[in-house]
């Protein structure tokens, strides 16, 4: 469960590197014959909205208005008398706030003169209809066009140690349930607390108790006691940046277990190079003989399915070659082991 809305820290966003982003979007939208572009973000899809504002949503959503020229413009779906309280959480040169964003957000294209401009709809197929329809109603005929090219951020150094630091807090959290343990409960309390304590706004863990009888990650609801061998499942959020790691840990040494399956994850972690796709890491990873998946940490979602041992669950292009400082979290299991990495394409494996 997010808090609430997380302030601004220009320490590790210097609003010079906004700037840059910002700047980054103009150029494209010139480029396309756009006069302005969309960018929504919600509680599911933060990480656009904080690439290029820092503002981070919770229980709203929200949509940034980046002119070609001109101030841009965040239109979030709160009562009126918050935008003092989202003014200080990001880089925007205007704040409104109203319950009913997309008539704020009609309105004030209206005033700027840019309702019926040329727009453009980032990730326009992900966007929810409600929003996509009341804009498309209030422009007539004139269709709104899609949206893709935002600036690329995965190499720049405010991303990566934005990305370090939701490592630090992962790496906290799952060395947190320190022994003895003997109850699923106290493990999960243990990893969440190490990772809330220091910052994360977004916590999940998830737990196999008793690994060798049942070796399922899932939500841990009561107590239950501890096998010989569990496994634990840590994916976290730090200003948007979304990462996950699982360990097989034994409960009698607290130590976490390394077998084929980790140092097939290992040898896939190396495929993941720069300008290329990630057939390399995809065969290390069959070669296992038990599940698995390969997913990004980048764009508008928390997780995004690059492949997996069932195909139905892609929903992305496995053939799209990575980019430098991308993120890509490798998971594999067996009957005997589990395990879950995040690796920065062309640094190496970050949370393990």
């Amino acid at each position: 469960m997010r808090r609430g809305l997380l302030a601004w820290s220009a320490a590790e966003l210097p609003a010079e590197t906004l700037d840059a982003r910002i700047d980054g979007v103009r150029a494209a939208a010139r480029a396309e014959g756009l006069d302005a572009v969309l960018v929504y973000s919600s509680f599911a899809r933060p990480q656009a909205l904080s690439d290029l504002t820092g503002v981070v949503p919770f229980f709203f959503d929200a949509v940034l208005v980046v002119p070609a020229e001109g101030p841009t413009l965040l239109v979030g779906g709160l009562p009126k008398r918050d935008v003092t309280v989202l003014r200080p959480c990001g880089k925007v040169d205007e704040v409104r706030c109203n319950p009913d964003n997309l008539a704020e957000l009609i309105s004030a294209l209206d005033e700027r003169g840019l309702l019926q401009g040329e727009l453009g709809l980032f990730e326009i197929a992900d966007v929810p209809w409600r929003l996509v329809a009341g804009l498309q109603s209030a422009r007539g005929e004139r269709p709104l066009r899609a949206f893709s090219d935002l600036p690329v951020i995965q190499a720049d150094d405010a991303n990566a140690l934005l990305f370090e630091r939701a490592a630090d807090l992962g790496r906290a959290a799952l060395a947190a349930p320190i022994l003895p343990m003997t109850g699923a409960a106290g493990v999960v309390a243990a990893a969440e607390l190490a990772a809330r304590s220091g910052g994360a706004e977004e916590v999940q863990v998830l737990l196999a108790p008793d690994f060798d009888r049942a070796p399922g990650l899932r939500r841990i609801e009561a107590d239950e006691p501890l096998g010989a061998r569990y496994a634990l499942a840590v994916s976290l959020a730090y200003k948007g940046r979304w990462l996950r790691a699982a360990r097989l840990i034994e409960r009698a040494s607290g130590l976490q277990q390394v077998g084929p399956a980790r140092q097939a994850l290992s040898k896939a972690g190396e495929a993941l190079t720069p300008g290329h796709t990630i057939a390399g890491a995809v065969e290390a990873l069959r070669a296992t003989g038990g599940w698995w998946s390969i997913e990004t940490a980048e764009g508008g979602l928390q997780f995004r399915t690059l492949a997996a041992s069932g195909s139905e669950f892609a929903d992305g292009p496995s053939d799209a070659p990575l980019g430098l400082g991308q993120v890509v979290v490798l998971s594999v299991g067996t009957s005997e082991e589990i395990a879950t990495i995040s690796v920065r394409v062309g640094g190496g494996t970050i949370l393990s």
